[in-house]
């Protein structure tokens, strides 16, 4: 590892958020609930389609999700303390999301948390209502994710970059057969167990980062 880059590719929700900002948003404030989420577990929709038809029932303007989000989502406690890691370590750090780069961006400004970049559905809110949404980082050979994860890792590995991947859920399950290391949580944890993918596992931020005391990921 000798000189060779590093980057860490994180999850958002679920990751470092402690819930999933988009099951928040519908749960309180979309007509349909979680119906379409369901479906999207289920294998049954594309992102781009759970989210079409999920946002066609919010009926609330981006002030008021924003004013929600700031009082309700919480993220990691140690969630500054990782990047902090990173940055001291000279590690780049990026947050790959199957979210809304809107209310990414909204939360770490709110915990003055900065990462490099942040990839992940881009959102237009207009003022008559109308809610533009379109996927920059879709890639048809993972026709179901609206941001493609293992895609994003594949061109930081072809840049020359050791990647070391963070994730907890569905979404996650395509990054984890690209990234050279992968640390999971939850139900990412348990595929990866399940289809024999090499992890190692941690429950948040305080355990991961005691994980990385004893060595370092980059190895």
């Amino acid at each position: 590892m000798s000189g060779r880059k590093v980057i860490v590719l994180s999850d958002f929700d679920g990751t470092i958020t402690t819930c999933n900002t988009m099951d928040f948003l519908y749960e309180n404030y979309a007509t349909c609930g979680l119906k379409y989420v369901k479906e999207w577990e289920a294998g049954k929709l594309s992102t781009m389609e759970e989210e079409e038809l999920s946002f066609s029932c919010i009926h609330a303007s981006q002030e008021e999700l924003e004013q929600a989000l700031d009082a309700n989502i919480i993220l990691d406690p140690d969630a500054g303390a990782l990047v902090d890691y990173c940055r001291v370590h000279g590690f780049g750090f990026v947050v790959l999301s199957e979210g809304q780069t809107w209310y990414i961006h909204q939360l770490l400004a709110k915990h003055k948390l900065s990462v490099d970049k942040v990839y992940g559905s881009e959102v237009t809110f207009h003022p008559d209502g109308t809610v533009i949404m379109e996927y920059p980082h879709f890639d048809p050979r993972f026709p179901m994710r609206g941001t493609a994860k293992a895609a994003i890792i594949e061109k930081y590995k072809n840049a020359g970059f050791f990647t070391i991947f963070i994730g907890d859920g569905k979404s996650d399950t395509d990054a984890v057969k690209a990234a050279d290391k992968v640390y999971a949580k939850s139900h990412l944890l348990e595929y990866c167990l399940s289809h024999n993918i090499t992890v190692e596992g941690f429950e948040d931020f305080k355990g991961l980062l005691a994980l990385w005391a004893e060595h370092s990921p980059a190895t």
